[in-house]
């Protein structure tokens, strides 16, 4: 379910999947979590609550879709206006403490909605490859993310896209990459993902729940390291005096 300095959460196609099957399904799980108490409960509250692949106070983020209030009854409105009551669906996730803890907030936060999350704690490595094959209903995941948006968002949902595991697709979220490409002013590039955020925000093909917090330490001698958004360590220039 976040993910680049985040996870995410992914349906896989199928038709025992109900998350593949409604957009309605996906939104109604996205109402059912409360993105800052899971914060507050699995992580201290050091982490930063998030809804699109890019922080709040990021350049890119999307002030038009901010983060979402947790809304129970929406999320039952949503799955009424699909003729479902309930639905439950199986939660992959890394075999890890943190992991496993996220997953078990998730599970009790929308359960209040009649949505059953059954918990499949796997080796990392098999679930990138069943994840890969399209063997799997959602799974807990994470992207360290990069300083331009490209790569934060075309692999994931353009179609063919080399992680883009749910196999989405859509025209206009085609044609604003795209078109996001071919400009080199950012004020320009912003307009086309954001309109590309309203589209992946109805359809949801990806949940994003948090974005990591990074805390530097380091020696006194050291010169020239400049700590960047994504997380990862770029050590040109870098030095000990």
């Amino acid at each position: 379910m976040a993910y680049r300095r985040g996870l995410s959460a992914s349906a896989g196609a199928g038709p025992h999947n109900p998350l593949s099957q409604h957009a309605e399904l996906r939104q109604a799980l996205s109402y059912a979590i409360d993105r800052e108490a899971l914060n507050q409960v699995a992580f201290e509250g050091l982490f930063q609550p998030g809804n699109q692949p890019f922080a709040p106070g990021s350049f890119w983020y999307d002030e038009a879709t901010p983060l979402p209030a947790r809304d129970v009854e929406k999320a039952r409105e949503l799955m009424k206006s699909v003729g479902v009551e309930s639905f439950s669906f199986t939660l992959t996730v890394p075999n890890n403490q943190a992991n496993l803890q996220v997953a078990q907030v998730l599970q009790a936060m929308v359960a209040e909605a009649g949505i059953e999350i059954k918990v499949e704690a796997v080796e990392f490595a098999s679930m990138l490859a069943a994840q890969a094959e399209g063997r799997y209903h959602a799974t807990l995941t994470g992207w360290s993310g990069y300083v331009d948006p490209d790569t934060n968002l075309n692999q994931f949902v353009v179609t063919g896209g080399g992680l883009n595991d749910p196999k989405f697709s859509h025209p206009e979220v085609e044609a604003g990459l795209a078109a996001a490409r071919r400009e080199s002013d950012p004020a320009a590039r912003k307009v086309h993902y954001d309109a590309v955020r309203k589209v992946l925000n109805r359809e949801l093909p990806l949940l994003y729940l948090y974005h990591q917090a990074w805390i530097w330490g380091f020696d006194k001698n050291l010169k020239g390291f400049t700590p960047y958004t994504d997380g990862l360590i770029r050590l040109e220039g870098v030095s000990r005096g």
